[in-house]
């Protein structure tokens, strides 16, 4: 009878610990962003907001303006070298999750957080990869959200790129605070 008592015990223990562990992994996630991939930043961008990991985390009002600089035609301008692997000359900043994906659920699955709202567009893309890349919407502003079910070849999402578009507002460009995934899988 002892001996059973004792296995119990060291059971009841082990069983303990491991929820112990889950719990406090599980404590530690969220469903925001949590890592910078790249940031690339021509010259001729501006620099009025923030570096990319004040886009990381919750929304807090600390933010990265990605931009352009806008030629006379309200475009940003080519750019022949293709510094940043684009064809014209803007920021380009990609984040990873790393603790969750953004997964499809019901309702909307990913919200993009703008500061300044409606103050500056951007190009917002997805990724499962960080090889193929999905466009999401082309000169977003303002505080959206998006929903994966409209994506046919979208079913989760690790990776999310902005493409700046312009330099215009309080902060020159579309002023990220923070992207979250509405329907996250741990």
């Amino acid at each position: 009878m002892n001996r059973l008592a004792i296995i119990l015990c060291c059971f009841l223990v082990v069983l303990g610990a491991a929820t112990a562990v889950v719990a406090s992994e599980s404590a530690l996630a969220d469903p925001f962003l949590d890592e910078v991939v790249s940031f690339c930043q021509p010259a001729a961008c501006s620099s009025s907001g923030g570096i990319p990991d004040d886009a990381l985390g919750m929304p807090d009002f600390r933010y990265l303006s990605i931009d352009c600089p806008v030629g006379q035609d309200g475009n940003c301008p080519p750019d022949p070298v293709s510094l940043c692997g684009d064809p014209q000359v803007r920021e380009i900043v990609t984040f990873a999750f790393t603790d969750n994906i953004a997964t499809d659920g019901p309702g909307s699955d990913l919200r993009i957080y703008e500061v300044q709202n409606g103050d500056s567009r951007v190009d917002i893309y997805a990724s499962e990869d960080d090889v193929v890349y999905y466009l999401l919407a082309q000169g977003v502003s303002g505080t959206v959200e998006f929903d994966l079910a409209d994506y046919d070849d979208l079913d989760f999402v690790v990776f999310v790129r902005f493409k700046g578009r312009e330099d215009t507002g309080k902060a020159k460009g579309f002023d990220l605070d923070a992207v979250e995934a509405l329907n996250p899988s741990y």
